[in-house]
């Protein structure tokens, strides 16, 4: 039987001067203050949530691929982060994403 080894999160970034509250510093949860949240129609990314489930992959850019694969995709494609920045254009989306307060007050 082997021993689970704790999850090394020595290269999470720094969260000192973030404007949020801090909910737990290892996997990092945290969210805006209500006041700040309903200040602007767009959230500013200083007041996105954030929420992790373990340490954030050490990814180095240049060796790093992505698969794209599943229903609709004829054949499973590996992109790496050159041909993302080259092959496409960069664009911005407006998106609404709720959670459901149940889970969190079970915490």
């Amino acid at each position: 039987m082997t021993s689970k080894q704790p999850l090394d999160y020595s290269q999470d970034p720094k969260h000192d001067s973030c404007q949020l509250i801090v909910r737990k510093d290892a996997p990092f949860n945290a969210e805006p203050c209500p006041v700040d949240l309903v200040k602007n129609y767009i959230t500013p990314e200083k007041y996105f949530f954030c929420r992790n489930h373990g340490p954030l992959p050490d990814i180095q850019e240049a060796e790093h691929t992505i698969l794209v694969q599943g229903i609709g995709c004829e054949k499973p494609i590996h992109f790496n982060m050159k041909q993302i920045k080259q092959d496409y254009e960069k664009v911005s989306v407006m998106m609404v994403m709720q959670v459901c307060n149940v889970f969190f007050s079970r915490i």
